[in-house]
């Protein structure tokens, strides 16, 4: 079987009241499958911060942090989800697209030294036009920055997409390569939420499998 647990996810957009009561919910049920929290939803309007108290609640029982932040909206609003706690970023693609040089550089800098994981959805982010197409994807450029990426699909049922497929897309599209693949599955093994004797056997079953495709 493969060891999995749960996320719970709260929508930015719902009334502070709403994702504080997710967010004990998910504390009540920390010790019976529950990993982690999880702030989802439209970005532009409703930063992280509005729901800072659910947020803080997570924390406060031990919960891991994930945020979408940086897709819809600035790439500043990755670092104010990583002051809220956050060690995961849905997308963050924006994090490589600040106005000028100097404060791109200080963004990268920041994420680095924090280090955040940022879980890319390659297709999603162009159906939702945050990128122009599958070879402009600012993935390979993430990477590029020795930022912590790995990729995913986001919402395999609308984007009508795999893993697998995802995975394959990049490699031929955008010019990730295969040891560039190796690293990023490595990197989201490294930072699951689930306990660490899990995370170091999905670690040791990456390298076996880079190990037989080699």
């Amino acid at each position: 079987a493969l060891p999995c647990g749960l996320i719970v996810c709260a929508m930015r957009t719902d009334p502070v009241e709403d994702t504080m009561r997710s967010a004990r919910l998910a504390a009540a049920y920390k010790d019976q499958g529950v990993i982690g929290f999880d702030l989802a939803g439209a970005e532009r309007g409703y930063p992280p911060a509005m729901h800072a108290d659910a947020i803080a609640i997570a924390l406060e029982a031990g919960l891991g942090f994930t945020c979408h932040a940086g897709e819809a909206d600035t790439g500043s609003r990755v670092l104010e989800a990583a002051q809220l706690g956050a060690t995961r970023i849905g997308h963050g693609v924006k994090i490589v697209d600040a106005a000028n040089d100097v404060e791109q550089r200080a963004w990268i800098e920041q994420a680095r030294a924090l280090g955040l994981h940022f879980e890319i959805c390659p297709t999603s982010n162009v159906h939702t036009g945050t990128a122009a197409s599958m070879a402009a994807h600012p993935l390979r450029e993430m990477a590029a920055a020795s930022l912590s990426v790995s990729v995913s699909t986001d919402n395999r049922l609308m984007s009508g997409v795999t893993l697998s497929g995802e995975l394959q897309a990049v490699h031929d599209e955008n010019g990730v390569t295969f040891e560039q693949l190796g690293q990023m599955m490595r990197d989201a093994a490294r930072a699951s939420f689930m306990p660490p004797p899990i995370r170091d056997a999905a670690l040791r079953a990456v390298e076996d499998g880079f190990k037989v495709a080699s």
